[in-house]
């Protein structure tokens, strides 16, 4: 999905996203931030996947290991 800063204000960034609906989310979330610039969200699988292993492995400690 890519997003395009359309507008700043103070610490919101106005965002178009690809259908044209917009967004006002927190400027923190953007590096270097500009009006016009582009960012593309993707989903990452393989980071995902460990961190689900990871969370199952706290899991099992938590509840079997006595």
């Amino acid at each position: 999905m890519k997003l395009t800063i359309d507008r700043i204000h103070d610490n919101i960034a106005v965002v178009e996203t690809e259908d044209g609906s917009m967004l006002h989310l927190p400027l923190s979330l953007f590096p270097d931030a500009e009006e016009g610039a582009v960012y593309e969200i993707m989903r990452n699988k393989s980071l995902e996947k460990a961190r689900k292993k990871k969370i199952k492995n706290l899991m099992e400690r938590l509840f079997i290991e006595k």
